[in-house]
Formats: C-alpha cells, sequence, structure tokens
C-alpha cells in the first residue's frame, strides 16, 4: 500500500524536477493525516512507502538519496545521497544553514563538500565568504560534530 503520492506542486534545483508529496494513509508516529502536504523528492526511490518516515515542508529528497525507517526530514533540509533511516542532521547557523545531506557530505549555505574537504578548506570557505573569525570557530565545530557523530561506533 503506497502511504504518499506526488502531486503537482513542482520545484526546479539545477535542472532536476522535484514533486510536492501528498498523504494517502494517516501516520500518527509523525503526526501526519490523510491529505496533509509534505516536502518534496525526484522519485519514489527518494521515500520509502515502509514505515513512519516523512519528509516535512520545504524539505528536498533528491538524486540517489533514499529516506525509510522512522527517519523524519523537516525544515529546509536538502538530502542528495545516501541511505537514512534516522534523523539527519541540521544546523542553523549564525550565517548559512548546515545539513549532513548525504552520508560523507555537509552542504554549507551552497556548498557540498566531503568531511576531508570541509575538515582541510573550512576556514578558506569561510573567509572567502566574508565569515567573521567567531563564525569560522562557530562551522569548523559543527563541522567536527557532524563527523563525529558520524562515526562507526
Amino acid at each position: 500500500m503506497k502511504k504518499y503520492k506526488l502531486t503537482q506542486n513542482i520545484k526546479s534545483i539545477e535542472k532536476i524536477i522535484i514533486y510536492q508529496i501528498e498523504a494517502l494513509i494517516d501516520i500518527p508516529e509523525q503526526y501526519v493525516r490523510i491529505g496533509d502536504l509534505g516536502g518534496y523528492i525526484q522519485h519514489e526511490d527518494n521515500l520509502s512507502h515502509q514505515g513512519t518516515c516523512w519528509i516535512f515542508d520545504e524539505a528536498r529528497v533528491y538524486g540517489e538519496a533514499q529516506v525509510g525507517g522512522e527517519a523524519q526530514v523537516g525544515g529546509k533540509t536538502e538530502l542528495i545521497g545516501g541511505r537514512w533511516t534516522e534523523n539527519p542532521i541540521a544546523i542553523f547557523g549564525s550565517k548559512h544553514f548546515i545539513c549532513h545531506c548525504d552520508t560523507n557530505k555537509i552542504k554549507i549555505g551552497c556548498h557540498v563538500l566531503t568531511f576531508n574537504q570541509w575538515l582541510e578548506n573550512y576556514e578558506q570557505i569561510g573567509k572567502h565568504n566574508n565569515y567573521t573569525d567567531k563564525q569560522i570557530k562557530e562551522y569548523k565545530m559543527i563541522i567536527k560534530l557532524i563527523i563525529k557523530l558520524n562515526k562507526p561506533t
């Protein structure tokens, strides 16, 4: 049984068409009711029809990203790759939005880099984007936190 359908509400991200979803069943664990509109996906492989997973509001899931299990994606989160069965990390920084958007990538503003690329280049990118020294330290701390939380145990 399908739990959502793709609507005619669409957006375009760099020539990729994404569709807003609409609930076909109640998902009480996520406070979703039949007819509620959710976030946006590129294709049905992005959001499982199984489990209680859901994409909310303006969140966007596309490319090879897959959301399943009990994961919920909300706010302005943008997932572009990886398999998500738990909630991805999304933080509003003092200047830009930060999202763990792929299993080994972080998106800050419009920059998507691997964990290692961020560790090597965060200061240079921050200065290029007119971050203050305090903001550069803030984003370094957030990058390290996301990496730490995603190390295998």
